[in-house]
């Protein structure tokens, strides 16, 4: 078990590396197409911290010809 908790603790510190080093905002959706991750260093939208983006649909947040432009 001690091995596994490594090995997650390891991949998240890869994960904030990445997130840190990225130009832009890079997000995570789930299948109701809801904010389930930001990974940013400064907030996607003025004013809103990514973590009240968390749950939040896109269509809230996004223009309107946006959200859909991001689902593949």
């Amino acid at each position: 078990m001690t091995d596994e908790v490594a090995e997650r603790a390891a991949a998240e510190s890869r994960l904030r590396a990445f997130a840190a080093a990225l130009p832009d905002t890079a997000f995570i959706v789930d299948a109701e197409e809801r904010f389930e991750e930001i990974l940013t260093t400064t907030s996607p939208l003025p004013g809103i911290a990514p973590a009240a983006l968390r749950g939040r649909p896109l269509s809230e947040s996004l223009p309107p010809a946006s959200p859909k432009a991001f689902i593949t």
